[in-house]
């Protein structure tokens, strides 16, 4: 599920996924995006944004508020 939406000059964007764990919640690979990311978000909006990510057994989901 993906959703983007736009309200006052804020920008919030939403995807909730399955994480494709449910059988073998230990199969965990890390990359650097999410890290290049978050920095690249405090380099273009220092104090505008907020970025909660949440990881489950059997989801994975990305909240992103920006204030334009």
């Amino acid at each position: 599920k993906i959703s983007l939406d736009v309200k006052v000059k804020i920008l919030f964007f939403t995807v909730i996924n399955s994480t494709g764990r449910e059988g073998n919640s230990t199969a965990k690979v890390k990359g650097i995006g999410i890290s290049n990311a978050k920095k690249r978000l405090d380099l273009i909006y220092p104090d505008r944004h907020e970025l909660v990510i949440k990881e489950s057994a059997s989801r994975y989901s990305v909240f992103l508020r920006i204030e334009l």
